[in-house]
């Protein structure tokens, strides 16, 4: 009887997440996609020009969102268990992204004309460039706000809760930009200035959410500022300046396409620039999920997990963004249509665009791995991976490539910067682990190393028929060990009592039972066994007794015994509920008399 580890409730969940998060990711980057559709298309190729060399705005403001939305959600994953520490991380995150929000405005509507020409505006294009500065400055406080409070949604359970965030600006970005350019005339203020509307209406939907009774996330006036930014901002650092890395590299690639085409091959980058933020959510959706359930399986000291979510992202990436790069070479013509219907351009933006698609599926394998390495704190990992994809490894052979073979180079080095990252990661983690890795879980490097594989027996159950298979064959499961008889009764005693219980109560059907129970029971003071289910909320701390059938039978071959009994035997049992699944875990104390 098979009823070895099998990975379908991460499967499962991560599916969930995955493809939730993929389409708000998506959703979300359609609003600033669709600002430059309607750039190219209604005001025209100084518009256009314009727009791209605002794009770099766009990255720092994602940057300096990304310091408080990843770094304040991760450090919330990591200490899920511990609510009032999850509430101060989170009133902290909340509070200062606020006051971000506030001073980024004023320093916007203050200095638009400043930061247009510093981002590389000239002549005809200052004007618009400062105009759309203006109009999307206003949106800056919801704008950072709306991440923060999307990404704790996501893990507190409430995926959806950011895909209808997305939509909403999504849908009103298209209606408010038709209105005040079509309509009005506004330009690219319009543009700005819708979206930062939408942003408005997005936010008022999500903050009734977290005020609401659903959201496991409560605001406290108990915190220590200072305490909890010291740890928020360096979690954050990593993937803020990975956006600070492609602000600074799309200003040089712009500068250096500047001076081979001047606004046509800049509008192609622009062109590109749009056709990446869309296609990457992809690839952006499989980070953000990696990141999220890996904080949690960090927090867990879950080793075993976080292998199996690495390989999962790893395998999703390669299948899915393969066949997009695919589309994308034999499409690209269309693609490049829709952002802009100027005939000069098509030609040096098809071919680019060609070029730029090779890179996408190692683009997806650098994001990932710089997310997970992110979300497990190491961070000098996830630094190293956002400085060489999105700048150095990129930037030098742009440089090089212009020098010798013109525009060609500039879009081949977006290939080249993925190639020169990976090599240089597996070069990193092979001086780390002391031997060349050979598969995706040598690449998990954690120091809260406290559940090796090999010291966890992990089952996979889906009926009772196998419960009882596993508490049958128990001691010859476990291998080798130096457990007591009366210890491996007592473990016996507890999976199947707790194990029939969940299976019994925690499912409204018969359908889709999945049950994973780990044991670690090797060079530890104490047995830990661990339920996890995606059934309905089964806490069985709160699980009425009268529910249960208290007949006690101490026989080796037919054990049944109450919950109550359970707990009299255990030291603790403790129950979570994270990212649709149960989690009870029952402590049992080693008699070492």
């Amino acid at each position: 009887m098979n009823i070895t580890y099998n990975n379908k409730l991460l499967d499962k969940v991560f599916n969930s997440y995955l493809y939730l998060t993929i389409i708000a990711t998506l959703t979300n980057v359609l609003g600033n996609i669709i600002n430059g559709i309607i750039a190219g298309n209604f005001v025209g190729s100084i518009g256009l020009a314009a727009f791209g060399y605002c794009s770099p705005l766009i990255y720092a403001m994602i940057a300096i969102t990304y310091i408080f939305s990843n770094g304040g959600s991760i450090k919330c994953a990591n200490h899920f268990d511990n609510k009032e520490k999850v509430f101060q991380t989170f009133t902290v995150t909340t509070l200062v992204a606020l006051i971000v929000g506030i001073i980024i405005t004023i320093i916007f509507s203050i200095t638009c004309g400043e930061i247009a020409t510093i981002l590389g505006a000239t002549g005809a294009t200052v004007i618009p460039a400062k105009m759309y500065i203006l109009g999307i400055g206003i949106g800056t406080i919801p704008n950072i706000l709306n991440l923060v409070l999307i990404n704790h949604a996501r893990i507190d359970g409430y995926p959806k809760v950011g895909l209808i965030a997305a939509t909403i600006i999504v849908i009103f970005t298209i209606i408010l930009d038709l209105i005040f350019v079509l309509f009005l005339k506004e330009g690219l203020f319009g543009l700005g200035f819708a979206t930062s509307l939408a942003q408005f209406i997005a936010f008022i939907f999500l903050i009734s959410h977290f005020l609401s009774k659903k959201s496991s996330f409560k605001f406290t006036k108990n915190f220590n500022l200072i305490n909890e930014l010291k740890e928020i901002v360096p979690t954050g650092i990593p993937s803020a300046l990975n956006q600070v890395y492609n602000m600074v590299r799309t200003m040089i690639t712009n500068g250096l396409g500047s001076i081979i085409g001047g606004l046509i091959f800049v509008g192609a980058l622009s062109v590109q620039s749009s056709i990446y933020m869309l296609l990457c959510t992809v690839g952006v959706g499989i980070g953000t999920t990696t990141m999220a359930l890996g904080g949690i399986f960090y927090g867990e000291n879950d080793k075993s997990s976080l292998e199996s979510l690495l390989k999962l992202s790893v395998k999703y990436a390669a299948i899915i963004i393969t066949i997009i790069a695919i589309i994308l070479i034999i499409f690209a013509p269309s693609f490049v249509k829709l952002f802009s219907h100027d005939p000069s351009i098509f030609d040096t933006a098809i071919r680019g665009i060609r070029i730029f698609a090779l890179s996408l599926p190692l683009s997806a394998l650098s994001y990932i791995f710089m997310n997970f390495y992110n979300c497990t704190q190491k961070l000098k990992y996830s630094n190293y991976i956002g400085f060489g994809h999105s700048f150095f490894f990129l930037v030098v052979p742009a440089i090089i490539g212009t020098y010798l073979i013109g525009g060609d180079g500039i879009w081949i080095s977006f290939v080249l910067s993925e190639i020169f990252t990976l090599m240089g990661l597996f070069l990193l983690v092979r001086r780390e682990i002391g031997y060349t890795p050979k598969s995706i879980k040598d690449f998990v490097i954690v120091e809260k190393d406290n559940l090796p594989k090999e010291d966890v027996l992990s089952v996979s159950i889906d009926s009772e028929e196998k419960l009882l298979y596993l508490v049958s064959n128990l001691d010859e499961l476990l291998g080798e060990n130096n457990l007591s008889k009366k210890l491996k009764l007592k473990i016996s005693l507890i999976i199947e009592e707790i194990g029939k219980n969940i299976l019994k109560h925690s499912y409204e059907s018969n359908e889709n039972k999945n049950l994973d129970i780990r044991i670690k029971y090797k060079n530890t003071d104490e047995i830990i066994i661990y339920f996890q289910d995606n059934g309905v909320p089964f806490d069985l701390n709160n699980f009425k007794e009268n529910k249960i059938d208290e007949q006690l039978n101490l026989s080796e071959n037919n054990i049944q015994i109450g919950l109550n009994i359970v707990k009299n035997i255990s030291g603790d049992t403790t129950y979570t509920r994270k990212v649709n699944l149960n989690n009870n875990k029952i402590i049992l104390p080693i008699d070492k008399n």
